[in-house]
């Protein structure tokens, strides 16, 4: 396994086809961070 990056809903446990998430209202991009873990970073 070399690692990957898979975004899944919280309320419906199903898969989300985007980087693009939203947390306490504020529009995040998030992706696999280059060794290991993720990084979620705003979007401006």
């Amino acid at each position: 396994m070399s690692g990957g990056f898979e975004a899944i809903a919280t309320d419906t446990k199903e898969k989300h086809p985007s980087h693009i998430c939203y947390i306490e209202g504020v529009e995040c991009w998030a992706d696999e961070a280059r060794f290991g873990g993720i990084v979620i970073q705003t979007l401006q």
